[in-house]
Formats: C-alpha cells, structure tokens, sequence
C-alpha cells in the first residue's frame, strides 16, 4: 500500500481551532512521520499533520497525550485491518516480531497480514511472538546421553508417542498439583496416570532453606512427547517456575513402568539447557520409581537414551 492510498483513508475528526500559543503537534515541512507518535511503529504514517499544527489520525489510529497518533486500543491486537500491510506475501520472515530469530514464527499471507504457528500469537505490531508461558517447552531433546541403550527384553516395548499406547504405557493428559514451599521445605506429590499405573506417585520434596521465600511450585504431568530416538519409562514432568534454581538441592521420586519388561531406567532432567534433558548424574532405580536430587526445577522423565535391539509393540 502506498502513501497515496494511505492517505486516502478516513481521518478522526477533530477541531482546527486551536487557541494562539497552543504547543504545536507537528510542522508539515517534517513530511515523513510528522504525526507518529513515539511508541507508533514506524513502518507508516499513522496521522496527517493539518496546516494548524494539529494531528489528524488515521482511522484505527488515535492520539496520545502529546498530539501524536499510534495505534488504537480499541484494535485487536493493536493494529487494524484498514492500515498497512505488517508484512510482503512470501517474505514470511517478516513476521518474526523478534527480527534476531533464524526460525519462522509464522507466515505472509496475501494480504499482508501474519498468520502465526502453533506456539506463537500475533503481538500489538500485527507480528508473531512466543505465547508459551516462561520456561515452557513444545518439545524436548536429550543432550549428551551416553551409552544408556535399553537392554534386550523377552517382550515388546510400549511408547507414549503413541495416541492409544500397548501395554502399561499411560500418557500424560495434563494433571497438576501445587503447595506453597517456603523457607521450613515441604513435599508436593502427584499421582497422576503413570502413579495409579505404578502405585508410586510422583513426589519433589524441598529440605529447609531451599527456597527462600514462600513460592507456589506446581508438578505437572504433561502431554509432551518423549525426546526422539529415547525409550520412555514414564511421562514427561515438568516443576515450576521452571528455572528456579534452589539453596538446598531437592529429592526427585519419579513412577515408571514399561509393561511386562523389568529394567532399570535412569532419569533425565533439564541440563544446562531446559528443553534438553541431560542423564541426572544422581540417579538410581528403586522398584517403580527413579530417584535423584536437583539443584533446580526443569522437566523431567524415567527411561533410556537409546533403544537398541528391544522391540517395540505393534
């Protein structure tokens, strides 16, 4: 859209007279942006400045307390439909609200506009931006696994990458639980599909002094899917505020099972990196459950990195 055609839309009325000495919104020699307010993007002119000095805002547009025009509140999202083009058809990258991120948050349609992947939300400029709560992760990698082959087994290995999983592989549907830890410790246990399968819940218990102030702290049984390649013993958990990292390293119990197959799996936890999960190095088997200690909260899972020559269930 050029300027010509921008200028062709519907003004906001509003009064010429201005009282002498009134402070001037703008001066119509300055011919590009004069009426953009500061906070305004600057990919258009969100206003016209009339011989008085005043500022006449596009329609969607409205004034701030300095006379300038910018997008108006009353616009989803900040922007509207009748306004620029927030991107060029087929230059997708364009719609990366964050101009530093190599993936594509979304995609340029015909008419300028951005439609925004799974994951993302279109932001106040009409561009694409994360709409994962902090620390949430839409997938997991393992990072540095080792040698943790899952042995031979006389049976056959059940995932819960599968919709309906065989055998005693039960997925995560999103159940959480939550209490308030503070200063004194405490323990906050989960159940969960993988707990009645196991008989054991899922349980993180803080010592004193861990946790300085009092902090809502929520386990949850997710929905993700087990990192590529790694054979799942239990669903995916994941502790907030992701990222807390504690005084006094906390107690991890996590529930597993793997149908009729007995092993002993190891537990992966959020390494350096929270999305890609890392061999807890404390880690030990107990009879349905994994245990082992950390020194912050992240996401967690029972199982081995590798598959080896195990077969799966058809």
């Amino acid at each position: 859209m050029n300027r010509l055609a921008l200028l062709a839309l519907p003004f906001v009325a509003c009064s010429t007279d201005i009282p002498l000495g009134t402070l001037k919104s703008c001066r119509q020699e300055a011919l590009v942006h004069a009426c953009n307010a500061p906070s305004a993007p600057a990919s258009i002119d969100w206003g016209q400045c009339l011989a008085n000095g005043s500022c006449a805002c596009l329609d969607g547009a409205e004034l701030d307390e300095q006379g300038r025009c910018g997008p108006s509140s009353a616009c989803d999202g900040g922007l509207c439909a009748n306004l620029a083009p927030t991107c060029t058809p087929g230059r997708d990258q364009e719609c990366n609200e964050d101009p530093l991120m190599s993936a594509l948050s979304g995609w340029c349609g015909a008419a300028g506009t951005c439609t925004c992947s799974a994951g993302f939300e279109v932001g106040p400029q009409g561009k694409c931006r994360s709409n994962r709560a902090e620390g949430e992760c839409l997938s997991l990698g393992l990072l540095n696994p080792g040698n943790l082959v899952q042995p031979s087994a006389s049976g056959c290995l059940c995932s819960r990458r599968d919709l309906v999983p065989v055998g005693t592989c039960p997925r995560g549907v999103g159940e959480s639980a939550s209490a308030t830890i503070g200063p004194a410790g405490g323990v906050v246990m989960l159940m969960g599909q993988q707990g009645i399968a196991s008989g054991v819940p899922f349980t993180i218990t803080f010592p004193p002094t861990a946790i300085a102030t009092p902090t809502l702290i929520t386990v949850t049984e997710t929905t993700l899917l087990p990192p590529p390649g790694s054979v799942d013993w239990s669903p995916v958990y994941r502790i907030d505020p992701v990222g807390l990292v504690l005084a006094a390293p906390a107690t991890l119990k996590v529930p597993w099972s793997q149908g009729p197959i007995w092993g002993a799996p190891t537990l992966f936890w959020s390494g350096a990196s929270t999305c890609m999960l890392e061999r807890l190095p404390s880690s030990y088997s107990n009879a349905g459950f994994n245990q082992g200690n950390v020194g912050r909260l992240g996401y967690a899972m029972s199982g081995y990195a590798e598959i080896g020559q195990a077969p799966m269930c058809q």
